[in-house]
This record gives C-alpha cells, structure tokens and sequence, in this order.
C-alpha cells in the first residue's frame, strides 16, 4: 500500500496569538493519538494533560507527556477539514 504522509497545520486553539506550525505527518491508520515532537508543543504553548507509559515499537518504554488540545487543519484539494486530538509527545 505505501507509506501516506500529508502537509497539516497545527495551532493551539487556546491561544490563537500564537503561529501555526505547518508540519508534514505520516497517516497511521491504527494510531489512536496524534504524536508530535516536544518542540511543537512547547512552541505552541500546549497544556500538558496526564503522563503515560507507552511502549513504542522497539520495545522501549517511554514516560510520556499527553497534551492538548491541538487543531489540526488538514488542506486538500477538495475540501479541508479539522480535526481535534488528544496529542502526546514524547520525552
């Protein structure tokens, strides 16, 4: 099938002073969260939620900082869409 990726946009919907972060993501069909590295979220000022211990897929284990909330406004050709998430970020 390939690997997918796409060019996002993600803001803090908290604090719209702030400049949105155009990133380009890879689409992970069996992914439940939306992991961003620890600089977007500090430059976009995300509150951090909980921690959580994830295993990623080497097997390490990983104490891990969930934040949020995150826009994330996908552009197509079509049409563009927003989409919200719980966001983690790993430490």
């Amino acid at each position: 099938m390939g690997i997918i990726s796409a060019e996002i946009l993600l803001s803090n919907p908290r604090n719209r002073v702030l400049h949105p972060v155009i990133v380009r993501a890879l689409a992970d069909t069996g992914a439940l969260h939306l992991c961003i590295p620890e600089h977007i979220a500090i430059q976009q000022e995300l509150e951090e939620l909980y921690r959580r211990e994830v295993t990623t897929a080497d097997g390490g284990k990983h104490l891990c900082a969930y934040v949020g909330p995150v826009e994330v406004t996908m552009k197509t050709e079509v049409a563009s869409r927003v989409l919200w998430y719980w966001a983690m970020r790993f430490y």
